[in-house]
């Protein structure tokens, strides 16, 4: 009898564990870069174009192997478009690692350089 909550507990366990996998799986899905100019053909242009409904549909019916997208999918994939001109994967800005002795001396001679300049 006491074996019973306990086995409940770890199937829980086991499936909470589980969908977290499934959910990491999905979301490390990439959209390829032809994948983008599909869909911007999907959307279409002037008074032919779709709404993001009608493309997340249209996409699901085309390619029913891969992961669903959403209408947040598309509306990034257009805006990135529209701002760029393309759709290619941007690189992130990510900021360089730089350990404390290297900001020290970074700003020991900021200091000195401004101090020099002053007195000048």
């Amino acid at each position: 009898m006491r074996w019973e909550p306990i086995a409940i507990q770890l199937l829980a366990q086991a499936y909470e564990f589980e969908m977290k996998c499934y959910f990491k799986l999905v979301k490390m899905f990439y959209l390829t870069e032809s994948l983008k100019i599909e869909i911007l053909m999907m959307i279409g242009y002037g008074d032919r174009a779709r709404t993001q409904c009608e493309v997340v549909r249209l996409f699901r019916e085309t390619h029913p192997d891969l992961p669903p997208l959403n209408q947040g999918n598309i509306s990034k994939i257009e805006a990135q478009y529209r701002e760029m001109g393309h759709v290619r994967k941007v690189p992130s800005k990510r900021q360089a690692v730089v350990d404390d002795d290297t900001k020290l001396n970074l700003l020991y001679s900021n200091l000195i350089h401004k101090t020099v300049l002053k007195n000048t």
